[in-house]
């Protein structure tokens, strides 16, 4: 019965993947979001399909890459929440690189435990090693959590702040149970009625997470497409209260240059205005079209520093020092941050404007 169970719960978890990566190609597949998404359901499918194999590494062609698509499901999750959360993320060579050297420690560890099948290692580091994928895997899950909710202050969209609470924190909480049950499993032969717990918890929340999707896809990944603007879904029509913050927050910003203050949050700038911190946040989403309060700021402090790099009684002054009086609190992130906005760093930027006199200046 548990094996028939099994199977109709397997095909009913993949079916609803198949629906959830059409959907995605079909409408962000041109989004990162879109097509980390549309990798992580394969790799979540390859899991579901990987016990239908028989023998893992003797299926002929098809084992070896099933495999490698599960083993990899912890690293993409990793990824899928940065780019869910983070408008600006793009992958880098080396985050494939890192989910490449963990699929390939569980293609290393699966391959000795078919060698070995059944043998308890004669030593602890032998032990260790073949326990260190799912450390790995622990650590990416972890590092995705910490991801969701450090962006939580900044992120304007109510229903995506609600996304990182429920969804987000219920597939992590799940994906560290089921890892750290692999690893207590590890040399143990788990009863039928576990695998088949698992499997009932991993199809809850494929349909959970299917239902969340189609209500919030917008919001999740966004239509930004590759290099283009976010649109804002449309704004309800403003009343009066709703104008006369508008007013006060521009005020605040083009007049006051409240985005000076370091380490401005959403909660200071809320209290320095006098409002409820949720109708700025609808304000500045719902109005202005910015999904991420920090975004938001940092437009401010960008626009003010290209303005001093490009004037010529600013030519001597440090690129530090107009980071600092714009509100970044350190170089890094406004050499990231001014990169991204211009696609040249601000010492680039300063000599194009500038010319020779603006090389000279950055060697005073």
């Amino acid at each position: 019965m548990i094996a028939i169970l099994d199977l109709l719960l397997r095909g009913a978890g993949l079916g609803a993947l198949a629906v959830t990566v059409a959907l995605m190609a079909r409408q962000y597949g041109s989004t990162v979001a879109g097509r980390l998404g549309i990798v992580f359901a394969a790799a979540i499918m390859a899991a579901l399909f990987c016990p239908l194999v028989a023998h893992r590494w003797n299926a002929g062609p098809w084992g070896l890459p099933v495999y490698a698509a599960c083993s990899s499901v912890a690293g993409l999750f990793w990824l899928f929440v940065r780019a869910w959360f983070d408008d600006a993320f793009r992958p880098r060579p080396l985050h494939w690189l890192a989910i490449g050297a963990l699929t390939a420690l569980h293609l290393w560890r699966g391959a000795g435990m078919h060698e070995h099948a059944g043998q308890v290692p004669d030593d602890d580091l032998a032990g260790a090693l073949n326990a260190l994928p799912f450390l790995l895997d622990l650590a990416f899950i972890v590092a995705a959590l910490l991801r969701a909710g450090a962006g939580k202050a900044d992120d304007l969209d109510e229903a995506r702040r609600r996304f990182r609470d429920v969804m987000v924190r219920a597939i992590g909480g799940y994906m560290v149970l089921v890892t750290g049950l692999s690893i207590y499993l590890f040399y143990r032969q788990p009863a039928p009625l576990v695998d088949f717990l698992i499997l009932v918890g991993t199809v809850f929340l494929i349909f959970g997470f299917l239902l969340m999707t189609a209500r919030l896809q917008n919001r999740l990944f966004g239509d930004r497409l590759l290099g283009g603007p976010v649109r804002a879904e449309s704004p309800p029509a403003p009343d009066a209260a709703d104008e006369q913050l508008h007013a006060a927050l521009l005020r605040c910003m083009n007049h006051d240059k409240g985005y000076r203050a370091p380490g401005l949050t959403i909660t200071a700038l809320a209290e320095k205005l006098g409002t409820p911190e949720y109708r700025l946040r609808r304000l500045i989403n719902g109005r202005l079209g910015h999904r991420n309060f920090n975004d938001f700021v940092n437009g401010y402090r960008l626009a003010e520093a290209r303005l001093r790099l490009a004037d010529p009684e600013a030519a001597r002054l440090p690129v530090l020092t107009i980071a600092l009086d714009a509100g970044f609190q350190s170089i890094g992130p406004f050499n990231r941050a001014f990169k991204d906005d211009t696609g040249m760093t601000p010492v680039e930027y300063r000599r194009s404007k500038l010319g020779q006199s603006g090389a000279e200046s950055e060697k005073t």
